[in-house]
């Protein structure tokens, strides 16, 4: 499985029947869902995203992020209401660093605010050992009228030495969702798609 592939969903019926076939093969350990506001930042060119990144707070947390896997490349507790507009606001940190490679003197904007809804799941396997993680969201805008999602996906972290287990449990579930991987499926590029914003194709 490809880093950063996740399983896109049509309709939470899908994903409900996904969950349901699951439960026969596999013990599903989950936690309390969590809802979190996601608010993305980047210049007015969009010179975060041209360069396969996004800079995000979610809760007290502001980090840049890779479009390709959502991983994290640098982040800092930002407790602040008010959100940082240069990289000089910032404390001297890593996070300030890479922007001041990006963005040093362009003034960062808010581009996007979602809402999601995650759900963290163990899959365990017959003995009861944690053989992967699946990471379950669904995301819709914040502040609007559409209640109903844009996006549900899970993506799935196998563990070391259960790259098998991990291989059948993609394959099971690939028959309610789609599979896909890169920059476009991150949730910020799904927003941007569904508001039909297009950041390639911005000028000067």
């Amino acid at each position: 499985m490809k880093p950063g592939a996740c399983i896109l969903f049509e309709s939470e019926a899908a994903e409900q029947a996904c969950l349901e076939s699951l439960v026969k093969t596999y013990q599903l350990v989950s936690r309390a869902p969590h809802r979190q506001r996601h608010i993305f930042l980047d210049t007015f060119d969009w010179r975060l995203f041209t360069s396969g990144l996004c800079l995000v707070k979610s809760g007290t947390n502001l980090s840049l992020r890779r479009l390709t896997d959502d991983g994290t490349i640098a982040s800092i507790n930002w407790r602040s209401k008010r959100l940082p507009v240069f990289p000089a606001d910032l404390p001297k940190s890593k996070l300030q660093d890479e922007l001041n490679k990006l963005c040093k003197i362009r003034a960062l904007q808010v581009k996007a605010e979602l809402v999601s809804v995650a759900h963290e799941y163990a899959i365990l396997d017959a003995e009861g050992k944690t053989v992967l993680r699946v990471n379950q969201g669904s995301f819709g805008f914040s502040g609007k009228s559409k209640t109903k999602p844009f996006l549900r996906e899970w993506r799935v972290n196998p563990l070391r030495g259960y790259e098998d287990e991990g291989g059948a449990f993609c394959q099971s579930a690939s028959r309610f969702g789609a599979w896909r991987t890169g920059e476009l499926v991150h949730p910020l590029a799904m927003a941007l798609q569904e508001e039909g914003v297009d950041p390639s194709r911005f000028t000067p």
